[in-house]
């Protein structure tokens, strides 16, 4: 078994072009909410699971709850196991939520190098990856699309300046101020990302007590 303890969140955007078709994002050099202002979204927290269909033999596990050491309050950490036959891969990182109207938007942190910070540092972020979380009681919807009309039409009405990220990538980029940025969010209706190919998280129950 070929087994790998840790893969730093930096390289969670790799992980994600492998479960979507086509594999471009949106990245920010500002996120969605302000780290200090951010609020936990209790309804993500919990255990999770997913299968990966173009690897049926795997499964994937993700443990969703506060970063706590020392990161802002309001700052969430996600754990993800991948387990399979031949594979062990442990992953974490670090993400904002935020809800505006009915729609709930991460802002997942993709530090400057592969070293996981162990505290919060604002100076240790790289960029930050926007998502649209569609969440009930029993599953997540993660979509990473971007929709690219629906990003410019709504930073044309901003100040924040949507287009071709220089590097290519992510795919595309969104820079503003945080409140910008929200603006843009605000403005464009549930169609800024494509809801075909989410990755859906499915809630894991703990077990039934047989005494009950």
């Amino acid at each position: 078994m070929t087994t790998r303890r840790f893969r730093p969140p930096a390289q969670f955007a790799l992980v994600i072009c492998l479960l979507l078709t086509g594999c471009k994002m949106v990245d920010s050099q500002n996120p969605l909410v302000a780290p200090e202002k951010a609020m936990l979204d209790l309804r993500l927290v919990g255990a999770w699971t997913a299968h990966d269909s173009k690897q049926p033999d795997s499964i994937v596990y993700v443990h969703v709850g506060t970063a706590g050491n020392g990161f802002p309050d309001g700052m969430m950490r996600a754990v993800w196991i991948e387990h399979s036959a031949v594979r062990f891969e442990l992953r974490q990182f670090f993400f904002l939520a935020r809800t505006i109207g009915d729609r709930t938007y991460l802002s997942i942190v993709l530090p400057k190098d592969e070293k996981t910070p162990e505290t919060w540092n604002p100076a240790d972020v790289g960029t930050w990856l926007f998502a649209q979380a569609d969440v009930s009681e029993s599953k997540v919807s993660l979509r990473f699309t971007p929709v690219p009309k629906a990003f410019e039409k709504a930073a044309s009405a901003s100040a924040a300046k949507f287009g071709q990220s220089p590097s290519n990538k992510y795919g595309y980029e969104l820079n503003g101020t945080t409140d910008e940025i929200a603006r843009v969010f605000a403005a464009a209706g549930p169609e800024l990302f494509d809801g075909k190919h989410p990755m859906v998280l499915s809630r894991l129950r703990p077990p039934e007590d047989p005494a009950r």
